[in-house]
């Protein structure tokens, strides 16, 4: 914006004096409108490849009309919740390119922008928390900030079931591992299929204030996890039972490649690994020798019988059927039961 006049805005003003008079009837600067104008121009001129960052500029205009702080303020209904000035600054506006040391940098004030202008109470919360010490205390760019969880301009109600969808994978995108092994547990999987009436990562671990599994106030700590659990798992809610202290052995993170949280996973993991190979190794190998052996006995034109039919008493001219009616319909029922469980389990399984 460096480039463009003071008027390009402020189309209200008409005149060069300090206290600039204004023209009836004229409307305020706009942020929105006025992108909005300038890319049905560029489209009109045919030079919107060669502006696309402003087609992009044009789309976060759109989520922003159709988010949560478009809607008008309870306190002042003429106004919306949030307007864009609140969150770019009115004159210094300036993201800074991504990958930058200055996009870390102003990445790192969004919780105070956010919370300062709005939301105080969540950001007493974050400051406590895991991500905010990150941010807040150690300037570390690798914490989460608001921006990451809640977007920056399509932001929905934080109840809406398409919200409680994008947070999993939101929390998901830092960590990637207990992402995995979260999809693995039926919560996992039912939230994977579209629904949100299973645990998800804010239900155990909290939202704004998420602490160390390892602190005392985390709800995920061993002497709250029960508590936890019982917010779901409780008889006031239908068709569940209250949970009891074997709920906290569930592991919703465990897997086979952490020995030093998940010992007996790991030993199991390694085990069946150790079998499959070893069942595949040992038959393939059969199989190998097997036809090796034909192969030769073929190349020295051997007919060795590897069934002695005399000594059993039967006559080679007559030929028997191996399997009756019944074993075929069962042989090949169990063929179609197993590859429809192959593929409504893999649908399940992979589902997204």
């Amino acid at each position: 914006h460096a480039g463009m006049d003071c008027v390009a805005c402020h189309t209200d003003i008409v005149d060069a004096k300090e206290a600039h008079q204004k023209a009836a009837n004229v409307a305020k600067p706009d942020c929105a409108s006025c992108h909005v104008q300038l890319w049905d121009e560029a489209k009109k001129n045919n030079q919107a490849t060669a502006k696309e960052r402003l087609g992009v500029v044009v789309q976060n205009v759109d989520a922003y009309k159709a988010s949560f702080h478009a809607r008008p303020d309870a306190d002042y209904p003429d106004r919306p919740k949030a307007t864009c000035s609140q969150c770019h600054a009115t004159h210094e506006f300036a993201v800074p390119k991504a990958g930058t040391p200055e996009r870390d940098q102003w990445r790192m004030t969004i919780p105070k922008s956010c919370g300062e202008s709005c939301h105080e109470e969540q950001l007493e919360d974050f400051e406590t928390s895991v991500h905010g010490e990150l941010v807040m205390a150690k300037s570390d760019p690798k914490g989460a900030v608001c921006t990451d969880c809640h977007t920056t301009h399509e932001i929905v109600g934080a109840s809406s079931d398409p919200f409680k969808l994008k947070n999993v994978q939101a929390c998901g995108d830092c960590h990637e591992e207990e992402l995995h092994s979260y999809r693995d547990t039926y919560h996992g999987q039912v939230n994977r299929l579209g629904y949100t009436y299973t645990a998800k990562c804010a239900d155990c671990h909290g939202s704004h204030g998420i602490k160390a599994s390892d602190d005392a106030e985390s709800p995920v700590h061993p002497d709250n996890r029960l508590k936890t659990c019982q917010k779901c798992h409780n008889d006031k809610k239908p068709g569940m039972v209250t949970a009891t202290a074997g709920y906290v052995s569930f592991g919703p993170h465990a897997n086979t490649h952490d020995f030093e949280k998940y010992p007996r996973m790991w030993i199991v993991g390694r085990f069946m690994e150790a079998l499959l190979i070893g069942v595949f190794a040992f038959f393939w190998l059969h199989s190998g020798l097997w036809y090796y052996r034909e192969w030769k006995e073929r190349k020295e034109r051997k007919a060795v019988p590897h069934v002695r039919t005399e000594a059993m008493g039967i006559v080679p001219e007559k030929h028997f059927r191996r399997f009756p009616w019944g074993w075929r319909i069962a042989h090949l029922a169990f063929a179609l039961v197993t590859m429809t469980l192959v593929l409504t389990g893999t649908a399940a399984l992979f589902a997204d």
